[in-house]
């Protein structure tokens, strides 16, 4: 086998016990264990890549959340009129 390959393998391997160890440690105490954990977990590590550009994606998602949560615009209110009484009741009727 190339060194490449070898290496996949090694990561593959590393991951399924990592999604191993992390399952069992996110379960709700008292809940029961799947009886396809391991399976599960080898495929998780068959599939870390994946995994790894997921996280990565989900990483840039809360940061551009956080970017755009700091630049929320000010609510324009030059030229409105002022009302100091609420809504009519017919706004909030949903028939």
């Amino acid at each position: 086998m190339t060194i490449p390959v070898m290496s996949y393998l090694i990561a593959s391997l590393a991951f399924a016990g990592v999604f191993f160890v992390l399952a069992a440690r996110l379960r709700t105490p008292g809940e029961q264990t799947p009886e396809h954990q391991g399976f599960i977990s080898l495929v998780g590590g068959v599939m870390w890549p994946l995994v790894l550009v997921g996280l990565v994606q989900l990483g840039a998602i809360a940061l551009f959340r956080k970017y755009l949560s700091a630049r929320q615009p000010a609510v324009a209110t030059h030229g409105m009129p002022k009302s100091s009484s609420p809504a009519p009741a017919w706004m909030y009727s949903h028939a």
